[in-house]
C-alpha cells in the first residue's frame, strides 16, 4: 500500500520572492546527492524527497523541513 497516510507529515518552509510560505508535504527518505563546491570538491549534501500535496516531488533541505507530531490519544 503506498498511500500517503502511511507517510509522515511534513510542513516545508518555502522563501521565494521575499515571501516565507509553509506548505505541507510527505517525507519519504533521505537522499544524498553529489555536486562540485566552488572550489572543484566532491560533495554531497543531505536532502529530504517530500511528496507535494499535488503529487509531486521534491528535493528539501533538512533545516526546511518540520515533522508533524502527532498526539496521542489519552483513555
Amino acid at each position: 500500500m503506498n498511500d500517503v497516510t502511511r507517510l509522515r507529515k511534513v510542513l516545508i518552509k518555502d522563501i521565494s520572492n521575499s515571501l516565507t510560505q509553509i506548505r505541507v508535504g510527505y517525507f519519504h527518505r533521505w537522499c544524498d546527492e553529489p555536486y562540485y563546491a566552488s572550489d572543484d570538491r566532491y560533495i554531497t549534501k543531505t536532502f529530504g524527497l517530500i511528496e507535494r500535496e499535488d503529487g509531486k516531488m521534491e528535493l528539501v533541505e533538512p533545516e526546511m523541513l518540520r515533522f508533524e507530531v502527532k498526539k496521542e490519544k489519552k483513555f
